[in-house]
């Protein structure tokens, strides 16, 4: 098969995988919204026990707290850090951004850094 061909039944495939992805969300929609009602429902017998779970011979429902931290104003905490000598606040990371910049301008890597690139075959629509 030519590379015409190939990228065209690749786009077929693509499509067909998108179809069957969308009827198969259309076709359990119903019971995930079942499911959320009935949710709602063992969290508010468990608020109304005053417990953190409930065991069933069915299972057990329990409650997880869930958190995510972000900073509103990044320059604003940074500063906050800074003057109150609060780094322990803030999680170390480097910046591919940055790190792809300074490799770019240097031609070589900071210390200390690994790097990786994988290359990846994508297909667009005509």
């Amino acid at each position: 098969m030519k590379i015409d061909g190939l990228i065209d039944r690749y786009i077929q495939l693509r499509d067909r995988i998108a179809q069957e992805k969308a009827a198969h969300d259309a076709s359990v929609a119903k019971y995930k919204s079942g499911m959320e009602r009935v949710e709602v429902a063992i969290m508010a017998e468990i608020n109304a026990q005053g417990v953190e779970s409930v065991r069933t011979e069915f299972g057990t429902a329990f409650k997880s707290v869930a958190t995510s931290v972000t900073a509103a104003d990044g320059e604003m905490f940074l500063q906050f850090c800074r003057d109150n000598d609060r780094f322990d606040l803030l999680e170390k990371r480097p910046s591919k951004i940055a790190v792809e910049e300074y490799k770019a301008a240097n031609d070589d890597l900071p210390p200390g850094i690994n790097y990786r690139q994988t290359v990846t075959l994508n297909v667009r629509r005509a």
